[in-house]
């Protein structure tokens, strides 16, 4: 449900929805638009407001693409896993090398994501001045 949420969101007009609109619009109960948008909002895909006087809330989708850059998340998954193979001195080495992998990728991913970044900036504004 939390996909088909986000999937409207990405191309409903209004693009303001409240729990009710998201219900009709995708033939579903009340219930599960709302459970589906407390998940895309606890997540931090989700913003929402309420109008002065207005007792509804409403909902769009965060289009941020350069959050997709944030390393932490990557460092951060990084350590959960080094956690876990410091839980794990005693298992096989095919296991442990597996998240040996995941700590590298996330290091790797981590280190690299502030160039991508910038490169992915330098080709926006690229973008933007031949469209001018």
């Amino acid at each position: 449900m939390a996909g088909r949420v986000a999937g409207y969101l990405l191309v409903c007009t209004p693009v303001w929805q409240s729990i009710d609109d998201l219900a009709r619009a995708l033939e579903a109960s009340r219930s599960a638009a709302a459970g589906a948008v407390k998940d895309l909002a606890a997540i931090g895909v989700l913003d929402r407001e309420r109008a002065v006087g207005q007792r509804v809330d409403r909902v769009r989708i965060r289009i941020d693409a350069e959050s997709g850059f944030d390393p932490s998340r990557f460092l951060e998954m990084s350590a959960l896993v080094r956690e876990a193979l410091d839980m794990t001195a005693d298992q096989s080495p095919e296991r442990r090398r597996e998240l040996e992998e995941m700590v590298s990728l996330g290091e790797f991913l981590a280190a690299r994501l502030p160039a991508l970044l910038s490169e992915w900036r330098d080709r926006q504004r690229a973008d933007r001045e031949m469209d001018i």
